[in-house]
């Protein structure tokens, strides 16, 4: 449960951001998955397992090859676990983009432009999102991912920053659920 520790966005999607020196690619999980089962230590498996879930399902299904030229493979049970995560990430992503932007006016508070031009770059942030969302994404997780294009709007530096502040929240709520789509249990070190 180490939501700090996941990326703020790097645009490869093929890829699971460096940390500490170690590039990991998204094959890599499968093997962590039954690393991880192998060794009794489940606290990684709920990210793991979202990394797989996002895999393509022709890999998610067959495996992936390893360095060594064997294929490393999903127990059944694993495959039907992130199966299933997949229709409740989607849900869950659609949610946090909803859930970051309607802010019920609490990010306006101190609006520098009295309100109305930043709820309007709110919109259309929103909108953007919206446009080219994908059900489910390595990066859902990422900080910039919640908050769209931000560039390409103008928001005053007060609602920016409580945006930004919020989006945090709502990624940090939808992480602590991750264990709960994958049908895992808090044991095992995963903090809800």
């Amino acid at each position: 449960d180490d939501l700090p520790w996941w990326p703020s966005g790097t645009g490869e999607e093929s890829n699971v951001p460096e940390h500490r020196g170690v590039k990991l690619q998204f094959q890599d999980a499968f093997e962590v998955v039954n690393l991880a089962r192998l060794v009794g230590d489940f606290r990684i498996l709920p990210v793991a397992l979202f990394l797989c879930a996002t895999a393509d399902p022709a890999h998610l299904r067959y495996g992936v090859k390893r360095a060594d030229g064997g294929i490393e493979r999903l127990s059944d049970d694993d495959f039907a676990r992130c199966i299933k995560a997949v229709h409740c990430l989607g849900q869950t992503r659609s949610k946090m983009i909803k859930d970051t932007y309607e802010t019920g006016g609490r990010i306006f508070v101190n609006c520098s432009f009295k309100t109305q031009p930043c709820r309007s770059s709110i919109q259309k942030i929103m909108a953007d999102e919206l446009a080219s969302y994908t059900a489910i994404s390595r990066d859902m997780f990422h900080e910039n991912s919640s908050l769209g294009s931000s560039e390409s709007v103008s928001l005053c530096k007060q609602c920016q920053k409580l945006l930004r502040e919020h989006a945090v929240d709502v990624r940090k709520n939808a992480w602590k659920l991750l264990p709960s789509y994958f049908v895992l249990s808090a044991e095992g070190g995963w903090k809800t």
